[in-house]
């Protein structure tokens, strides 16, 4: 990821194939298929552990919006 940070930086646009190299974003699909892609997507998380990808989410949330220090004590 550390690649995209100084096209980001120079405001660069990047293609969806190259976001997926970089590690941007997951997949890339047409269109016509995003609808699907999206509620396979769905289907997916809502089979898995959804406590842990609840809790996966406030600890991301809660690292991005306090500093270092008391990321770590939560």
């Amino acid at each position: 990821m550390s690649e995209g940070v100084p096209g980001s930086a120079a405001s660069d646009t990047v293609d969806a194939a190259e976001a997926v190299r970089l590690g941007m974003i997951t997949e890339a699909v047409p269109d016509e298929r995003l609808d699907d892609a999206v509620a396979a997507w769905a289907a997916r998380l809502a089979e898995g552990p959804t406590r842990t990808i609840g809790s996966l989410k406030n600890g991301i949330n809660f690292g991005l919006t306090n500093d270092m220090e008391r990321s770590l004590e939560f």
